[in-house]
């Protein structure tokens, strides 16, 4: 019961942390609960469509597999945000000469109960959402069909799906107490350069030639079942060459030659060059997911509301997505607050940095919306120009990525901003 209370205590000392990562928690199990049941549901015939392939049915799988991946990957990213929150906590308890091993059990206490409400208030959203969801589709596919569809079997899997992932977080949070880099974690304004690592080193230009390949692929290869996906892993390929090599040495040139440059634009390409790298990833997930699913949703022959199923599906993993590159970015934001400080204390002025971050920040989000959108556009004339989807379909896919990143990139922007500026208001 003390473990208890004092892990409650600890989690009421960072209570911003506590409720961002809570939140987190509850859109993304609360998401994955209503794809996975809408999923079961279709698969059991259990609702009122027409007979499922098994095409269909493995698309529907990738569709949950890829919720459920970034639905872990959120967990982490937000179990690291709210770890490297308390470091200094943690720092104090291990000096005072807390034992590492009651540490981590404060540690293991504070994950169940966190993840305990998380599961709850998840399950309760997705039950929420699931009508919701069921009534669009009615409305969308002219169908009658259950308004709530949830199965047994489907909160089974979901609930299997969550252990698997809470293990692996739970690990990871325990593991925490063991490290010896705690020290190393509260150095703001370290940045970690393992260099060039590639086995095979190509010429910059020849990853744009890979990338402009791929998209030649998209246009000339037949517009049915896996070809359309030949050229995007390509152009996947091509990607993430431009992205991890001949963007990031573009910018340091810019960077070393600074003659021509003012002070203002040089912190903003140190800053962008260090967040291009850091990003690429995330960037390259975004594109596949993006261009991948796209290619699942038009090339494959199914029902209108298998259709809606999978773009529901699209929607969501958008939206987890989204969360994901919200919580790196707010990370580096962390790692940023001592530099920022620094630079007000050699004399800049506070609004001058604001502009610079918000610079900084915009031409990230620029550059994940602009790196998959040649794709997605030369994918949806393709299948529009031979009139296998309408035009309806190709402008949700691409209006939703467009709106729903722009929005994460404006409320990402305001939250960077208190994140940098933090010390200005007496936040250590």
């Amino acid at each position: 019961m003390k473990t208890v209370q004092r892990a409650v205590l600890m989690l009421r000392r960072s209570k911003k942390e506590t409720i961002s990562f809570i939140m987190t928690l509850t859109i993304s199990i609360g998401l994955l609960y209503l794809f996975v049941n809408l999923q079961i549901a279709t698969k059991q015939n259990e609702i009122n469509i027409l007979e499922i392939s098994d095409t269909t049915d493995l698309i529907m799988l990738i569709f949950t597999l890829a919720i459920a991946g970034i639905c872990a990957w959120n967990s982490f990213n937000a179990n690291t945000f709210f770890q490297k929150a308390k470091s200094k906590e943690l720092c104090v308890y291990l000096s005072s000469g807390m034992n590492i091993v009651t540490l981590s059990k404060y540690l293991l206490v504070q994950n169940f109960i966190l993840l305990i409400i998380s599961t709850i208030l998840g399950g309760i959203l997705g039950i929420i959402f699931n009508p919701i969801v069921n009534l669009l589709i009615m409305i969308l596919t002219s169908t009658s069909l259950p308004l709530f569809n949830i199965t047994i079997y489907g909160t089974l899997t979901w609930i299997a799906i969550l252990i698997f992932e809470f293990i692996f977080m739970v690990m990871s949070n325990v593991g925490y107490a063991y490290r010896t880099e705690l020290k190393y974690l509260l150095d703001n304004s370290h940045r970690l350069d393992i260099g060039d690592t590639r086995m095979f080193k190509a010429k910059d230009p020849l990853y744009s030639v890979f990338f402009i390949l791929g998209a030649i692929m998209l246009l000339i290869l037949p517009a049915k079942d896996i070809f359309p996906m030949v050229g995007c892993v390509i152009g996947i390929f091509g990607l993430q060459g431009i992205l991890r090599y001949a963007i990031p040495k573009r910018l340091e040139l810019m960077k070393n030659q600074h003659t021509n440059l003012n002070s203002e634009k040089i912190l903003i390409v140190g800053a962008l060059y260090s967040l291009v790298k850091t990003m690429c990833f995330y960037i390259i997930i975004l594109f596949a997911l993006l261009i991948l699913m796209s290619c699942f949703l038009f090339a494959y022959d199914m029902s209108n509301y298998m259709r809606i199923v999978l773009c529901i599906g699209y929607m969501l993993l958008l939206i987890m997505i989204g969360i994901s590159i919200y919580y790196k970015l707010i990370i580096e934001a962390k790692k940023q607050v001592d530099e920022y400080y620094h630079l007000q204390l050699l004399g800049f002025l506070k609004k001058d940095l604001e502009n610079i971050v918000k610079k900084e920040i915009r031409l990230i989000f620029l550059i994940i919306l602009a790196a998959p959108f040649p794709y997605a556009i030369i994918i949806g004339l393709r299948f529009l120009f031979i009139q296998k989807i309408s035009f309806i379909l190709c402008l949700y896919v691409l209006l939703s990525y467009i709106v729903v990143l722009s929005l994460i990139g404006l409320f990402t922007e305001h939250i960077y901003l208190k994140i940098i500026f933090q010390k200005d208001k007496g936040e250590e």
